[in-house]
């Protein structure tokens, strides 16, 4: 049924595969720094976590997931705070995380194709980014809207624009 395991930095994963399950691929970090770079560092960041998990490292995608939320937390407060100094945050942090994700997926990923196993397709985390993207519009716009309109209650003078 199942081939035994092996290590992969440190972690036992399964070399085989019953017949009705599918193997899983992992994304190449390569092709995740340049979802950071053209769609910011968050989706990359969720995918680079996404990887962990595949790579049998559960603990390390929760860990990084949270970390993502957080810090999009924060950074959406910041921009609400200091638009001025979005762009030149995002840069940093865009430059920051992404290198230090792929420094320590570069390994592992390596790893995983000396022993055959897939990489995921590109047009898959090309999908996961755009609807990440889409996502946070959608949010963003809507946060906007239930301000505004909070505020039209709160102060009288205050008009929503046209």
């Amino acid at each position: 049924m199942h081939e035994p395991t092996q290590t992969l930095c440190n972690q036992k994963i399964n070399q085989g595969q019953s017949s009705g399950e599918k193997q899983k691929r992992v994304w190449s970090p390569r092709a995740l720094v340049w979802f950071a770079i053209f769609f910011s560092v968050f989706p990359a960041a969720v995918l680079f976590a996404i990887n962990y998990g595949r790579y049998g490292q559960p603990r390390k995608r929760l860990i990084w997931l949270v970390t993502s939320g957080i810090v999009l937390f924060v950074f959406s407060g910041l921009d609400y705070f200091d638009p001025a100094g979005t762009r030149l945050r995002l840069i940093w942090l865009t430059v920051l995380t992404t290198w230090i994700l792929y420094a320590k997926q570069i390994a592992l990923f390596r790893q995983w194709r000396s022993q055959g196993r897939g990489v995921a397709s590109v047009w898959s985390g090309l999908g996961i980014c755009l609807g990440f993207v889409a996502a946070y519009v959608a949010v963003a716009f809507a946060l906007s809207f239930a301000v505004a309109f909070a505020l039209s209650f709160l102060d009288p003078t205050f008009s929503l624009p046209d």
